[in-house]
């Protein structure tokens, strides 16, 4: 008891450094935990056409995530596509850790920007090269029949 008394002064300036130290530490790692879980939802969505793999987490305090090193890889093509860093910001933290039910409720922030940095494909992939006479699908002609006359895109009509 004599022990406490003697340095009441020094526990008391311990737990005000200690208390920012552990909120800024609980901030970060809910912004981690909900990218994680959001990266991971993401791909049990695509499930069997892509594989996302990412090396790592990084978050602001001020109200960004980045996932580093992200790639993606496509089963069917047997390609991938790395990405150097896909950041998420907006104007605070709170409006970060909030944005999944924000975005459900479709109550987009004012400020929000998303920046993909760094893509590397290779040029010969099957991705960026399809073949000259690629034939129209026959889904292709049915959806722009009430379109009137459509052109497509391609390097055959030199659009």
């Amino acid at each position: 008891m004599r022990l406490f008394r003697k340095h009441r002064k020094l526990i008391k300036i311990l737990v005000l450094l200690l208390v920012p130290v552990i909120l800024y530490g609980s901030v970060k790692l809910a912004i981690w935990y909900s990218t994680q879980q959001s990266i991971k939802n993401l791909s049990k969505q695509f499930a069997g056409f892509l594989e996302l793999n990412y090396q790592n987490i990084s978050s602001s305090i001020k109200g960004s995530v980045s996932v580093n090193g992200l790639t993606v890889f496509i089963p069917m093509a047997k390609e991938s596509i790395h990405i150097k860093r896909v950041r998420l910001s907006t104007d605070n933290v709170l409006t970060l850790l909030t944005l999944t039910s924000k975005f459900e409720s479709q109550d987009i922030p004012n400020n929000l920007g998303f920046l993909i940095e760094g893509i590397r494909v290779d040029l010969n992939s099957k991705l960026l090269n399809t073949p000259e006479e690629t034939p129209q699908t026959a889904f292709e002609r049915l959806n722009t029949l009430a379109c009137g006359d459509v052109l497509r895109f391609d390097k055959t009509n030199g659009l």
